[in-house]
């Protein structure tokens, strides 16, 4: 009963970290070009999952760690948004196409990198851990 408990004072002492930018931002060319599209929905609900999960993380674990788990606990939501990625660079010119998909397999073998800083930005703002 403890640890669930530790775990909302957490949540709820964490400072926000600065948002995780996501590949549709570089690869979509901005937030202008998906606009109201369903590319922009997965990418709110990827990116809504992944903050949810970080600041979820107790501080007894790794940011390392922590990552994985993130990742983990949001795989649906990264698999359907690269599903629909992967449609959009399909309907790019040939040439345009591979450039596209290796900067999205950039990014995302970047992403577990970028959510443990994330998780440490998160704690080192916080003025004591949860106990």
């Amino acid at each position: 009963m403890i640890l669930p408990l530790l775990a909302l004072a957490a949540i709820q002492t964490a400072p926000t970290a600065p948002p995780i930018e996501h590949p549709p931002h570089v690869i979509a060319g901005g937030t202008g070009a998906m606009a109201g599209g369903p590319m922009q929905q997965m990418m709110m609900d990827y990116r809504a999952c992944i903050e949810t999960h970080v600041a979820a993380t107790p501080t007894t674990v790794t940011a390392e760690a922590g990552a994985a788990s993130v990742i983990a606990a949001c795989k649906s939501q990264h698999d359907a948004l690269y599903a629909q990625m992967s449609t959009m660079i399909a309907s790019l010119p040939a040439d345009r196409q591979e450039a596209m998909k290796a900067r999205m397999a950039e990014r995302d073998a970047g992403m577990a990198a970028r959510i443990a800083e994330h998780i440490q930005t998160a704690r080192a703002g916080s003025t004591a851990p949860a106990r």
